[in-house]
């Protein structure tokens, strides 16, 4: 109310928005009402935590595995990790993420995945390495400076997701054995973890693919769903989210190529020129200015052989797929006929 805000003008006189705006107190209020504005876009730019939307009420899924169409079991507790050939990089804990096991305890850009755990014993996180080179080159310094990618040495760059809260000091383990949020570590966004909340978000809707789902973009410049075709501006990782709109995985996103001569390094199995990388959106304009490749690495949380996008539980029908094979993508593209 207008008393509220201006508690010396007269309350005939601030009975509206209009009367207050021509009152001596407007110079005030205009600068208060552009620093709500102000506010309120920037978190909706940033897409910050709306608890109540973004934490999957019953936990992002039971499993976790990666690559697609390999889909290689990855250890979801600290036991199974150890049994698995995994050892801590560092042995210390990061407060978002958890304790840091890799290969071997080592990291390398041919097993540059990293898995997290909290001080239960628990899976808190996933990451990888990217690798810069002079022939490939570097993340995109917006999204560094935006603390997506961390700067970890000369040439190694990293980026996280924590899917729990306060993993060094979780006393009992969880009845999510893979998390129930997904932050991204350094610029702390907060992923959605359900298609209702990306939709309420502003994340463009994009294909769905078997194994994946359907998959969910963001450009970070951008307050709506719309995306302006820079990678710079693309958040770099992607969720997806099967036939209920629960949420089935993600993907890390990579401008820089980190498959080597004589094999992935652990991505995914080939880099994807724009042309494949537009096969994940359902848009004729996607392309993109500032890169021609992409490298992705996908993280399942449920069981990728259960996600089919033609089902009974979808409205997705099999005229809106088209087979993909041609394009050396072996897969098939549904894009339903609502997705714009």
């Amino acid at each position: 109310p207008a008393q509220e805000v201006h508690p010396g003008a007269p309350s005939s006189y601030c009975t509206s928005c209009a009367g207050c705006l021509t009152s001596h107190h407007a110079p005030r209020l205009r600068t208060r009402l552009q620093s709500i504005m102000t506010r309120t876009s920037l978190t909706i730019a940033i897409a910050l935590s709306l608890p109540g939307l973004l934490v999957a009420k019953d936990g992002l899924g039971d499993r976790l595995s990666r690559a697609y169409t390999k889909y290689v079991e990855q250890p979801i507790t600290v036991d199974a990790a150890v049994a698995a050939g995994f050892a801590p990089l560092t042995g210390t804990c990061d407060p978002d993420l958890g304790i840091a096991y890799t290969a071997g305890g080592t990291v390398d850009d041919d097993t540059p995945a990293t898995l997290y755990y909290d001080t239960a014993g628990q899976l808190s996180g996933v990451g990888t390495d990217v690798y810069s080179s002079w022939s490939a080159g570097s993340p995109k310094q917006g999204l560094v400076d935006a603390k997506y990618f961390e700067k970890v040495d000369d040439n190694r760059y990293h980026i996280a997701v924590a899917v729990r809260e306060d993993p060094c000091n979780a006393e009992t383990t969880s009845t999510y054995p893979v998390g129930d949020r997904l932050v991204v570590k350094g610029a702390d966004v907060v992923l959605p973890t359900t298609e209702a909340s990306a939709i309420e978000q502003g994340w463009m809707k994009g294909s769905c693919f078997d194994g994946m789902g359907t998959h969910y973009f963001k450009d970070i410049s951008s307050t709506d769903s719309s995306m302006t075709w820079v990678a710079e501006n693309l958040l770099p990782v992607v969720v997806m989210f099967d036939n209920k709109g629960d949420f089935n995985a993600i993907f890390f996103a990579s401008t820089v190529i980190q498959q080597g001569l004589f094999g992935p390094n652990n991505w995914e199995p080939v880099p994807l020129p724009n042309g494949q990388m537009c096969g994940n959106f359902c848009d004729e304009d996607c392309t993109f200015s500032d890169t021609s490749i992409w490298s992705t690495m996908h993280f399942y949380f449920n069981d990728p052989e259960a996600m089919k996008c033609v089902a009974e539980d979808s409205s997705i029908t099999a005229g809106d797929c088209t087979d993909l094979s041609l394009l050396g993508m072996g897969m098939t593209q549904c894009c339903p006929t609502y997705v714009a």
